[in-house]
């Protein structure tokens, strides 16, 4: 652990034992930075930050822990030279409190920069470590069933966990990430022609985001079991922004659906039809001439 001057004994203490990056986004991190811009420069961490953590820029050294709005405003506030805190909600660290405090005294100017978990942060990270355990399981206990509907249901679950614990960031091609690692469950080997396309998305809040990967994860295991089966055939599923600046979900094949719904694909789509209602969206599905299954959520608003 890197020790300097400017650092209080509340956060060295904090800081034992922890190492940067290994410690997860929810870590709380102290960096100790020359107070004037433009790239207010590190001079210390109260972590076992990586070599290169040392004399980099500040926002460097919190990339993927904040938002870009959010860098502007580190940057802005670093810049007035003043204490400030800043509540942040970056995708990757989850709800944050970040404090900029000036440190007084003779030398260089120096500035601490303390982020901290909210409590809102700290319970999504144990939630997500919660999940993620119960997915390893779910797994497990798929690979001693044998094939059916028990078997199948634990795979669905799966691929819900999987979209339920993944944080998504603001890079354009998040969502389809997401898509392609459930795809990856139901076909590893890439044997069916499936189409995905994802277009570049709306700004969202993560909440409007989890929602959009819910909906997308229902669609693809709703597309595998049902639309396609056990049978060959080709699949496309896309994922589009609307004009009016929502986004729209379709999964369809080129034949009638080759299976009734069972009981996890009955669960999953009722859950998917109420997210998409809840935010005042459409949902349509249809079984014949050739399965599709639609739906259209509108614009985000204040209120959710």
């Amino acid at each position: 652990m890197i020790r300097h001057p400017a650092f209080s004994p509340q956060d060295d203490n904090a800081q034992a034992g922890m190492v940067h990056g290994a410690s997860g986004a929810g870590a709380r991190l102290v960096f100790v930075a020359e107070a004037a811009g433009p790239d207010f420069v590190v001079l210390a961490a109260g972590a076992d930050a990586s070599p290169a953590a040392k004399g980099a820029p500040l926002r460097e050294a919190l990339r993927g822990r904040l938002s870009s709005e959010e860098e502007v405003l580190l940057a802005a506030g670093l810049a007035a030279g003043g204490a400030f805190t800043l509540e942040t909600f970056g995708s990757k660290a989850g709800a944050m409190t970040l404090r900029a405090t000036p440190v007084e005294g003779s030398g260089p100017a120096m500035v601490v920069v303390t982020l901290e978990p909210t409590l809102a942060g700290t319970l999504w990270h144990r939630f997500r470590n919660q999940v993620q355990s119960m997915t390893s399981l779910a797994a497990l206990q798929a690979r001693r069933l044998p094939p059916g509907q028990g078997q199948d249901a634990l795979i669905d679950l799966r691929a819900r966990f999987e979209a339920l614990s993944t944080e998504i960031p603001e890079e354009a091609d998040a969502l389809a990430r997401v898509i392609e690692r459930v795809v990856q469950l139901f076909d590893p080997l890439r044997r069916r022609q499936t189409a995905v396309t994802v277009s570049p998305l709306p700004a969202m809040s993560p909440r409007r985001a989890g929602l959009h990967a819910q909906v997308a994860t229902e669609f693809v295991i709703d597309l595998f079991r049902c639309g396609l089966g056990e049978r060959p055939g080709q699949a496309a599923l896309s994922v589009a922004a609307t004009p009016d600046g929502g986004v729209s979900f379709r999964a369809s094949t080129d034949a009638p659906a080759a299976a009734a719904p069972t009981g996890s694909v009955e669960l999953g789509l009722a859950l998917a039809r109420s997210l998409v209602e809840s935010a005042g969206g459409d949902f349509v599905r249809q079984t014949e001439p050739t399965f599709r299954v639609e739906a259209r959520i509108p614009p985000e608003t204040a209120s959710g």
